[in-house]
């Protein structure tokens, strides 16, 4: 898959870092799940991890290694991955677990460098077959590239509701200081009612 003895863009730390927020907090969890999937991981051991931890999230269930340890158990993968020992230490490791979201965001630029890559080698291997249809080469070239810059664009992308609150919040400050805004002036206008109404 890969040419030569050059090893392809990873980064094992990340990846043990963003399993091991994971691991730690259900937002964390949460968070990690919405950036990136198990193959975006460069080690099997630790697509395996994912998977079960997305696993466990989805049925609603808690992940910790505990329970981690016994979904991979029940599905035979828990030697594959290291044992519990390996679980262990994925959680002991981790540097902050608030920061998921970078860990993720490396992480999945890891992996779409690798697709790129693979993307790359294929387009020119199809050039060097030199087809007589290039019109069709083209277009497979294109989807290539398409496909890998797409998941680019869309793990840029905010969920709705965050990009709604962030729009909406500007005006609920504004609206809030017009209100004061206009109390303070009432209550300028009001007469002083310990001034006696004669003014004596």
């Amino acid at each position: 898959m890969w040419a030569g003895d050059r090893v392809p863009p990873h980064d094992l730390d990340a990846e043990k870092s963003l399993l091991g927020a994971m691991l730690l907090s259900a937002d964390a969890t949460a968070t990690g799940l919405s950036k990136v999937k198990a193959e975006d991981l460069y080690r099997q051991a630790h697509q395996r991890i994912f998977s079960a931890i997305s696993a466990l999230f989805a049925k609603g269930e808690p992940c910790d290694v505990v329970t981690l340890a016994a979904r991979l158990e029940s599905t035979g993968e828990l030697e594959q991955v290291g044992g519990k020992t390996y679980l262990l230490d994925v959680v002991n490791t981790v540097p902050l677990a608030g920061n998921v979201g970078q860990y993720a965001d490396i992480v999945k630029r890891m992996s779409l460098l690798r697709r790129l890559i693979l993307a790359a080698t294929h387009i020119a291997a199809l050039g060097y077959e030199a087809p007589d249809d290039i019109d069709d080469v083209i277009e497979t070239c294109e989807k290539e590239i398409f496909d890998v810059t797409n998941e680019r664009v869309e793990t840029t992308f905010k969920p709705i509701d965050e990009l709604l609150t962030m729009l909406v919040a500007p005006y609920d400050e504004w609206e809030t200081l017009y209100r004061l805004r206009l109390q303070v002036e009432q209550e300028r206008r009001l007469p002083d009612s310990t001034t006696p109404a004669d003014g004596s």
